[in-house]
């Protein structure tokens, strides 16, 4: 233990000389992810493209009352806050769809609403691009449930009573008649009024702005491991083989480098939560989950950092570790950080992946620490990312011993 513990001090006496260089460099990288960040959300939020969904109606619109139900829709239903809904034919619908300015078309059948009226509703033909899959989901259900709501069940409705009326005798069935059906036309446009929408958030039961702080903390997180080359970048393993024979052998010295590697790591992480903390009450406005935080929280959150910390720490030290070079420990460092934040939901929500990729994503460690940071706004319980981050944090410490084993092996140390 006494060999271990003057191999730690000195790993730490050289971190703590290269922290000066490490925490530039990591409030710049810091830097550029918030500018980033926030001139992706300025271009999203200004960009008129991105304010309504633009749909395209193709037919004969001026059939029936199909022209007063489009114009119904744009300007009195609140589908209106949603969509933009547009007259074009099917060759316009279909270029402007290629060429992004429109969303999806929908192709009326001719007599659609002659039949309806005779109780068969015709089918609606729906078109949209791959790059529109994420909002046909709500289209549909707007579609299917105008469609299903005002032409089906009032027009059951409608004619059961005039039915039941002409049956028993009775008088004013037109009157009746059209008077149930306005009922029924006031009632689906007010159907907003009906129901109360909960936004639950777009994963880990956050907002869009504390998923993405989540994400971008864990993303950062992965490429702080890129300022370190110069502290565990070797050319050789001499070093190594001399302490080897100083019976300081390879257990010792990867817990030593690595608890010294980690240190400058949480250093770093608290000085740069310790920043911005002041400005946390003017980032409420993005992140809401921001607005009750104080300075405790924040130790509290720092605290809670620790594990996903080390989990991916033990990762970039065994990349290091594995590498060797300087040239490729920046590669190994980029590429893993890139790929796993990715695939993790780090830089996208994690439900705009197809299903393959979310469930895949579940088992890596940059979705399980971005999981595990979430439970610190939610306060739900986290131990299943817990598991699978200490996991991680063994196997790839494991990995990173056997990994210098090796190479003293070859060295005939």
């Amino acid at each position: 233990m006494k060999k271990l513990a003057v191999y730690l001090g000195l790993q730490l006496k050289r971190a703590i000389k290269m922290l000066p260089s490490v925490l530039a460099v990591s409030g710049v990288l810091l830097l550029a992810l918030g500018l980033i960040v926030v001139a992706a959300i300025r271009t999203d939020a200004l960009s008129e493209d991105k304010q309504k969904f633009k749909i395209a109606i193709v037919g004969n619109t001026a059939e029936g009352f199909l022209d007063i139900g489009i114009a119904t829709l744009g300007s009195l239903d609140s589908s209106r806050f949603t969509f933009d809904i547009l007259e074009m034919s099917e060759d316009e619908a279909r270029s402007a769809l290629e060429s992004g300015r429109l969303h999806a078309y929908a192709v009326i059948p001719d007599g659609f609403i002659e039949n309806a009226i005779k109780g068969d509703v015709g089918k609606v033909t729906y078109v949209t691009s791959p790059g529109a899959l994420d909002m046909s989901a709500i289209f549909k259900n707007e579609i299917a449930t105008f469609i299903s709501e005002v032409l089906i069940h009032s027009q059951k409705g409608v004619y059961a009573t005039g039915n039941a009326m002409k049956d028993a005798g009775l008088s004013g069935r037109s009157s009746m008649m059209n008077g149930l059906a306005l009922d029924y036309v006031t009632l689906i446009l007010h159907r907003s009024n009906l129901y109360t929408a909960e936004i639950t958030g777009v994963a880990d039961s956050l907002s869009f702005g504390g998923y993405l702080f989540c994400g971008v903390l864990v993303f950062f997180l992965f490429m702080w491991g890129i300022s370190c080359c110069p502290l565990f970048a070797r050319r050789d393993n001499s070093l190594s083989r001399l302490l080897s024979a100083k019976r300081c052998g390879p257990l010792k010295q990867l817990t030593g480098e690595y608890l010294a590697y980690l240190a400058l790591m949480l250093i770093t992480l608290f000085a740069l939560l310790m920043l911005i903390t002041p400005f946390m009450p003017e980032l409420a406005g993005f992140v809401p989950e921001f607005k009750y935080i104080g300075l405790s929280d924040m130790m509290s959150f720092g605290i809670k950092l620790i594990l996903p910390a080390a989990a991916i720490a033990a990762l970039q030290f065994f990349i290091y570790e594995a590498a060797g070079g300087i040239v490729s420990c920046v590669i190994g460092q980029f590429v893993c950080a890139v790929a796993l934040s990715y695939i993790g939901g780090c830089l996208y929500p994690i439900y705009v992946f197809p299903e393959v990729i979310i469930g895949l994503s579940a088992f890596l460690p940059s979705a399980m620490a971005r999981s595990f940071i979430a439970s610190f706004f939610t306060n739900e319980a986290c131990i299943p990312q817990a598991l699978g981050l200490i996991g991680f944090l063994c196997l790839f410490l494991l990995l990173a011993l056997l990994s210098r084993y090796r190479k003293l092996r070859r060295a005939g140390a």
